[in-house]
Parts: C-alpha cells; sequence; structure tokens
C-alpha cells in the first residue's frame, strides 16, 4: 500500500512508519477512543504490534500492549510472510547484525563487527518475549541468544567448549621446549604474533616470562569454565584467585601489561577456535 493511500486508510499504521517513537507514543494516547483502526491490518497483513516492534520503536510497543486490550493476540498474529511480530523482529535483527547493502548488489557481510544490537531492539525483544524474557538477561537479548546458556549473551556453549579445548591443548603443547628459549620461540612463533616484538624477546631469555605467558593459557580455561567471559579484567581475576610460586604470571604481566599480555593469549584462542570450527564444517560438508 503507498504511503499516501496507507495515511488515508489506515492513519495509525501510518504514524507507526513515520513518527519517532515518543511522537507516536503520544498519537496513540491522543487516539485511544478511537474505535476504528487499532485492529486492522496492512497489505502484509502486518499488526500495529508488527511495525512498532520492527521499527525499534519500544515505547509504542509498550503501549499497545498495555492499553489495547487484544494486543496481546497480536503476539500471535502472523504477516504475509508468516512471521509473529517477535518473528519479523527477529528476521530484521537478523539482518541487521549480517548485512548492509550499498546500492541495488552489493552487500557486506557485517558478522565479524556485531557490536551488539541497539537498546531500542533490546526493549522490543523483551516486550515481544513478556514472561519468558526473564530467564534473559540483556546481555542475551543483545547479542541475539535465545537459549539463555551463552555467556555474557554471546559467547555460545559450543565456542565456549572449543575455546577450552584450544586452551588445554596450547597449554600442553607449550610446555616442550620451554627450557630452550631460542627452540621454544621458534616452534610457537605463530602463537606470539600478537605480542610486541620487544616482550617476544625478552621471552626468548627469560624462562619465568615463557612460562608466565603459557599460564595464561590455563587461567583463561579456569575462567571459561567458571562461565565468565574471557577478558583481561577476568583472567586476572582468576589469577588472583590462584596461589601460584614462583610468581611466573605475574613477571609476565608486569612485563607485558595485563591488558596486552592476556589479549594476546585471548586472540590467537579465538583464532585458533574459529580455524578448527571452520575447518571441521569444511571436512562435513565434503561428506
Amino acid at each position: 500500500m503507498k504511503t499516501e493511500r496507507l495515511r488515508d486508510a489506515l492513519p495509525l499504521h501510518y504514524a507507526a512508519l513515520t513518527l519517532t517513537d515518543e511522537e507516536l507514543k503520544n498519537y496513540f494516547a491522543a487516539h485511544a477512543d478511537d474505535e476504528i483502526g487499532w485492529d486492522r491490518v496492512t497489505n502484509s497483513e502486518a499488526t500495529l504490534l508488527h511495525i512498532t516492534a520492527c521499527k525499534l520503536k519500544p515505547l509504542s510497543t509498550q503501549w499497545l500492549l498495555e492499553n489495547v486490550h487484544y494486543a496481546n493476540r497480536w503476539k500471535t498474529a502472523r504477516d504475509i510472510d508468516g512471521y509473529t511480530p517477535l518473528e519479523a523482529l527477529q528476521e530484521t535483527l537478523e539482518t541487521m547484525r549480517t548485512r548492509k547493502q550499498y546500492g541495488l548488489f552489493r552487500v557486506m557481510n557485517l558478522t565479524d563487527h556485531f557490536e551488539g544490537y541497539p537498546d531500542a531492539a533490546v526493549s522490543c525483544l523483551s516486550l515481544l518475549f513478556g514472561q519468558e524474557s526473564l530467564g534473559l538477561n540483556r546481555a542475551c537479548l543483545r547479542y541475539g541468544c535465545t537459549c539463555g546458556g551463552c555467556v555474557g549473551g554471546f559467547l555460545s556453549t559450543r565456542m565456549r567448549y572449543s575455546l577450552i579445548r584450544q586452551g588445554e591443548t596450547t597449554f600442553d603443547l607449550m610446555q616442550n621446549e620451554i627450557d630452550d628459549g631460542g627452540s621454544w620461540i621458534e616452534f610457537n612463533e605463530f602463537r606470539l604474533e600478537h605480542l610486541d616484538l620487544e616482550v617476544r624477546k625478552n621471552l626468548k631469555t627469560n624462562k619465568s616470562l615463557r612460562k608466565g605467558f603459557v599460564n595464561i593459557f590455563q587461567i583463561a580455561v579456569e575462567c571459561l569454565k567458571a562461565r565468565k567471559v574471557p577478558t583481561a579484567e577476568n583472567l586476572r581475576w582468576c589469577y588472583n584467585n590462584r596461589s601460584e610460586w614462583p610468581p611466573h604470571t605475574k613477571n609476565y604481566l608486569r612485563r607485558a601489561g595485563t591488558q596486552m599480555g592476556c589479549r594476546a593469549v585471548l586472540r590467537y584462542m579465538f583464532d585458533a577456535a574459529k580455524e578448527e570450527d571452520e575447518k571441521a564444517e569444511t571436512i562435513m560438508s565434503l561428506k
């Protein structure tokens, strides 16, 4: 339905498409006593709830659910594509998370740059999930988790186990030749690429620093097993809860810096886990 026709035929729906969230909420309130138009749908069979949710208008979405007596029925209403308001919103957000279109044909893949949905989207999701959202914290909603089991709302069980496996395996492998700085550096060069060059030079001549670097892999595993997001701050928390002597990890973090020292390990773990996952998917596709 063209915009002009929509404005005349379905003024409430037109307002839902064109007004800001605050303006729309006030518009709804001003027309609350109108008996016609609230339960109508567009040509695509979208209810008002479909529109306010997909346009990321939480104030208006909340107003509808609290003030229109049959609005809760809209939660199960399906549009022409077969989506309920929640499903339509999730589809909209998935597109937002993964793709950005340039012109008519060019599409940029945004998945690796995703930093979470905006607050308005999180609020709309929470409203549409209703009581079901009580088991999902805002981090889960912000990062697209619907299982409630993702650490921090984005680190899935599968990825957490993959990172744990990488950390445990790497910790064991890097014990080899640890007494011989030159051989150890040569054998593990690809695992040190995220460290500053000067720190790498120090690792070659200082066994305590080498042991401290390797210990960070084990600490990262402990952090993941404790269901904490593996950040530099959380790794330091796990380290502080250890009784370590000699203080190899402390020496390493003092030399490399907590942020850089932890991130160098974490970046390798994530890169290795991602590469292993991609290889596994390739192998499965060839079977």
